[in-house]
């Protein structure tokens, strides 16, 4: 699994440093998933699998920085227009 395999997954470029961080949240949660349910007969341990958990990892930042911003607007602050992810 890739960046350009996520990308085409999602249907939009990643950044390097989103997509480093991913990948290191999805594997770190799969490791978790796994101890804890096992692999379920080798499932989670291919690919894809790590492929979904990394396009969550992303989605959760996107709607993370994306909160952030509008909070920040609704305060009157000076608008913070995130730049990450897509």
């Amino acid at each position: 699994m890739d960046k350009k395999t996520i990308e085409e997954m999602i249907g939009r470029e990643i950044n390097e440093e989103d997509y480093q961080l991913a990948v290191g949240t999805a594997t770190k949660k799969l490791q978790s998933i796994i101890q804890r349910y096992g692999d379920a007969n080798g499932v989670r341990r291919t690919p894809w699998y790590l492929a979904e958990l990394v396009i969550e990892a992303l989605t959760q930042k996107l709607f993370s920085d994306f909160t952030i911003a509008l909070a920040s607007e609704s305060k009157g602050e000076k608008p913070i227009h995130p730049t990450s992810v897509f």
